[in-house]
C-alpha cells in the first residue's frame, strides 16, 4: 500500500495554486500544504480583503475570479515568472445554490455553472499547458458526494458537480501521457460557511410560496447536518493525500458520510437508494 503521507523534498518547494483560498476549505487547505513546506499561492477575488490573515512569508496571495479567464490567466503567468512552475492547482472555488430549480432565475443558474464549472475549465485550460511544459503535475478537483447522487433541493448544484465529475474523468484520460495527473475529492457534510455565506438561493418569489414550508423544513436539516459534519480539515488531508499520491487512483471521498453514502449509492439498487434517500430527506 502506497504511503500517501510522503514528506517533499526540502530541496526545493513545490508550488501549489489554491483556487477560493480565503475562507473555508480553501484556507484549511493552504495552511495545511503551508505546514507541509509547499509554496502556497492563495488565490481569491480581493486578497486585499484577507491579507491581514495571512503570513506574507508564508503565502503568495494572487487576485483571481474564476468567473473571469483573463484574471486566471494573469495569475497562472504571475506564478509562473516568480517561481517557475505549478506542480498542483487545487480548483476549490465554489458555492451553492439551495432551493427548488423553479425559484431560480435563469442567470442564477448561469452563475452558478460559471463559479462551479466553467471556473474549474477555465484554470484547467490556463494550467495544463504549463505542467505539460514541465514534465507533470496534479490537478485536484473539489466536487462534492453530490456529485455521485443528488439530494432534494440542490438540483442546480448537484448538476454542477455531476458536470465537474464528467469532466475530470475525461481530462483524466487526456491528460495521463503528459504525466499530469486528475484528482477529484469529493466532501461530505462539512461543518463551515457552506451553509451561510457560500448558499445562495432563488429570486423568482411567485413560486416561492409553493415550496416555502418545505424548503424552510429541510434547511433545518442540512443547517444541523452541516454542524454535525467533518471539520474542514478532513477534507484539507484528503486534498493533501489525493495531491502527493502517486497512483493512479481518482477519487476521494472525504469524510464518514461521503464515504458511506457514496458506497451505499454503488452497491444498492438504485430504486432502493433514492428511496431511502427521499425517506430521510423530504419524508422525514
Amino acid at each position: 500500500m502506497e504511503n500517501e503521507t510522503t514528506v517533499e523534498s526540502t530541496e526545493k518547494k513545490k508550488v501549489v495554486l489554491i483556487t477560493g483560498a480565503g475562507t473555508g476549505i480553501g484556507k484549511v487547505t493552504a495552511e495545511l500544504f503551508t505546514s507541509r513546506g509547499w509554496q502556497v499561492v492563495a488565490t481569491m477575488r480581493n486578497p486585499d480583503k484577507y491579507r491581514d490573515q495571512f503570513d506574507a512569508d508564508k503565502f503568495y496571495l494572487v487576485s483571481l475570479d474564476v468567473t473571469k479567464p483573463e484574471t486566471i490567466a494573469a495569475a497562472v503567468k504571475d506564478v509562473q515568472e516568480r517561481f517557475g512552475r505549478i506542480d498542483v492547482l487545487i480548483n476549490n472555488a465554489g458555492y451553492g445554490l439551495y432551493g427548488a430549480f423553479e425559484i431560480f432565475t435563469p442567470e442564477e443558474v448561469r452563475q452558478q455553472y460559471d463559479v462551479n464549472v466553467f471556473g474549474v475549465m477555465h484554470t484547467c485550460r490556463e494550467v495544463a499547458p504549463l505542467m505539460r511544459e514541465q514534465g507533470g503535475g496534479t490537478i485536484v478537483n473539489i466536487s462534492s458526494m453530490g456529485g455521485k447522487f443528488t439530494v432534494p433541493y440542490y438540483s442546480v448544484y448537484n448538476s454542477t458537480k455531476f458536470a465537474v465529475e464528467g469532466f475530470s474523468e475525461g481530462l483524466f484520460y487526456e491528460l495521463q501521457p503528459f504525466n499530469i495527473k486528475v484528482k477529484v475529492v469529493e466532501p461530505g457534510a462539512i461543518d463551515t460557511d457552506f451553509y451561510g455565506r457560500s448558499m445562495k438561493t432563488g429570486t423568482r418569489e411567485k413560486f416561492m410560496s409553493v415550496y416555502k414550508s418545505i424548503l424552510e423544513k429541510m434547511w433545518k436539516q442540512y443547517v444541523v447536518a452541516g454542524k454535525n459534519g467533518s471539520q474542514s480539515n478532513v477534507v484539507a488531508k484528503a486534498i493533501y493525500n489525493a495531491a502527493i499520491s502517486s497512483s493512479s487512483k481518482m477519487r476521494y471521498a472525504a469524510g464518514t458520510d461521503a464515504m458511506m453514502t457514496i458506497l451505499l449509492s454503488k452497491v444498492l439498487p438504485h430504486q432502493v437508494f433514492m428511496w431511502i434517500m427521499k425517506r430521510s430527506t423530504v419524508d422525514k
